[in-house]
């Protein structure tokens, strides 16, 4: 479990007002006490995470958050990421200990109905009289406390999953015996003896379709294609070497990146590729937002903060200034930019992905994709397979 990416797991937030007893659920699920249970209101100040193997989706991350009714400047900042969350997470529990949700409470469920995305709401207000029965309501009525309802609701949460249809890179493309060759460099930004994880989760797929993946680098690409006795039916590289690759390969055999497949699996491609089109627009002084998942420390020549900003500047051959983010960090006003451009997402959800997409287009700010970018800047993306 530890070793499967949190970007591929599902993640459950549980939400509500303060003392509501998310903490204490939290804990009755994880089976462990890991967030602070304590009866004074607003205990929970940051948002937690934990991962949790749950049969049979294998690892899903829950998610505890601060009480969206908190009070004062650092509560209202702490609604705030709460608010984030909310929007990233793929099904939501709407903790309460009150009869009826209040108006708040039915504005934030009217939001999460307009996203599309699942919730359930928990009534965490069992109560065990002496001599009485539980009445089995049609709504989750649980107790975390007395760890009653919690069958119920596992039950709820594991049906609510398995309706979520999981998206893919490429396992739905390929078939039985299909041969697919991955170019993949092993340069200096390649993590030492390790595959990235797109190349990973994309042989993955590969193998679970029953293709064939036959891997090389771009020293080996041309000697690779010589040796096989008939061409492979898909041809997949690094986006960094777009142009070498394409310069090689048959131009017969469909042609595209790991970028791309994982802006499928994660984004939207058609977004994507209507955003690239921004680049003939940029003038001189407007501001370009450069987007990754992952956190690392820049190496010389990084994709986000030299190759892609160097490749633009020499095509428009105007002065275009580059800000960079990383990690969960992403704006929620995008209104001061011309451009954003994804990477791939690896290390997020779809959700957290999609959720960047949505407000883009909200704010009509055009974003794009790093593959699909490459493809543009080396004037083959009209040659470039986009599933």
């Amino acid at each position: 479990m530890q070793q499967t990416p949190k970007g591929n797991q599902l993640h459950i937030g549980l939400f509500g007002k303060r003392n509501a007893g998310k903490s204490t659920l939290m804990n009755v699920l994880l089976d462990q006490e890991l967030s602070i249970v304590s009866p004074i209101a607003g205990t929970t100040t940051d948002i937690v995470h934990k991962s949790k193997e749950w049969h049979p989706l294998g690892p899903i991350v829950f998610v505890d958050t601060p009480g969206l009714d908190d009070e004062g400047t650092l509560g209202g900042l702490r609604i705030q990421k709460a608010m984030e969350m909310l929007r990233q997470v793929d099904l939501v529990l709407w903790i309460t200990k009150e009869e009826e949700l209040e108006e708040e409470e039915q504005q934030v469920l009217l939001q999460l109905d307009q996203a599309k995305t699942p919730y359930l709401i928990v009534y965490n207000k069992y109560i065990i009289e002496e001599n009485k029965g539980i009445e089995i309501k049609e709504s989750i009525t649980i107790s975390a406390k007395d760890q009653i309802g919690i069958d119920t609701l596992k039950v709820a949460i594991t049906n609510k999953l398995m309706q979520m249809e999981e998206p893919k890179c490429i396992g739905d493309k390929v078939g039985v015996g299909d041969r697919v060759l991955l170019v993949m460099p092993q340069d200096l930004q390649a993590p030492k003896g390790r595959l990235i994880l797109p190349q990973v989760q994309i042989l993955r797929e590969i193998l679970d379709a029953h293709a064939i993946p036959i891997m090389t680098t771009k020293e080996t690409l041309e000697e690779t294609l010589t040796s096989l006795k008939e061409p492979p039916d898909l041809i997949i590289t690094d986006s960094q070497i777009f142009s070498e690759v394409y310069e090689v390969c048959p131009k017969s055999i469909p042609l595209t990146s790991f970028s791309i497949l994982m802006a499928r699996r994660k984004g939207d491609l058609e977004q994507y590729v209507e955003g690239v089109y921004a680049l003939k627009q940029l003038k001189s002084g407007d501001k370009v937002l450069i987007a990754e998942s992952c956190s690392h420390n820049p190496l010389h020549g990084d994709i986000a903060r030299c190759k892609i900003p160097q490749a633009i500047k020499k095509q428009t051959q105007v002065e275009i200034q580059f800000e960079n983010v990383c990690g969960n960090s992403f704006p929620e006003d995008l209104s001061a930019y011309a451009l954003v451009i994804q990477c791939g997402g690896c290390m997020h959800t779809p959700k957290q992905i999609k959720t960047r997409l949505k407000g883009a287009k909200l704010q009509q700010v055009p974003i794009t994709n790093f593959g699909i970018v490459l493809a543009y800047l080396s004037g083959i993306l009209d040659k470039v397979w986009i599933p």
